[in-house]
């Protein structure tokens, strides 16, 4: 005999998911967005501009573990951003930048990757700045770069289908007693 789960916990449920999805979903169009953008970039003018800052960020998270014994150690870890700011002359306007590409984000870098990007931009340094002929605000240093695309489409991704179908099976009358059990 099959046991129908409560309408609540399956309505409770859903609406868990549906706030996964949502936000899957707004990642999703940030980052369909910024690659449409990464694409124009490539036919954007381009300016001589200069370095302004280059540093190491380091960020730290606290991340919890459960150890083989069943005992948790929280450790601390450390990841890294490359701090690039540009400044660039448009008919007598100073504008300011801060972005290598149109896609931002994607893994967290190694110290050393993101070492080897500021020895690329160090301060004073002469670069070639893209820019939006329309609104100079946005600008790159890497036209057409796709950076982090496919890590937070496939994260976007992750959180539409996942939470999808766990919908799906949890008003699916084949899986309610799956359902109930939880």
């Amino acid at each position: 005999m099959s046991r129908k789960p409560a309408l609540g916990r399956r309505l409770v449920l859903s609406l868990f998911m549906a706030i996964l999805i949502y936000g899957g979903m707004v990642m999703l169009a940030r980052s369909v967005l910024e690659l449409m953008e990464s694409r124009e970039s490539i036919a954007w003018p381009t300016v001589t501009g200069k370095v302004t800052r280059s540093d190491l960020k380091v960020n730290t998270q606290d991340v919890r573990r459960r150890m083989s014994n069943g005992i948790h150690r929280t450790s601390t870890e450390e990841y890294y951003e490359a701090l690039i700011e540009y400044e660039f002359v448009i008919d007598g306007v100073t504008h300011k930048g801060h972005r290598r590409s149109a896609v931002q984000g994607g893994n967290p870098a190694d110290k050393s990757h993101v070492q080897k990007t500021l020895a690329k931009y160090p301060v004073s340094q002469r670069v070639m700045v893209s820019y939006n002929p329309s609104d100079p605000s946005q600008c790159v240093l890497e036209p057409g770069s796709w950076g982090g695309f496919f890590v937070w489409a496939g994260l976007s991704l992750f959180l539409i289908l996942l939470p999808g179908l766990v919908v799906g099976i949890a008003w699916h009358p084949r899986y309610h007693k799956v359902i109930s059990g939880l």
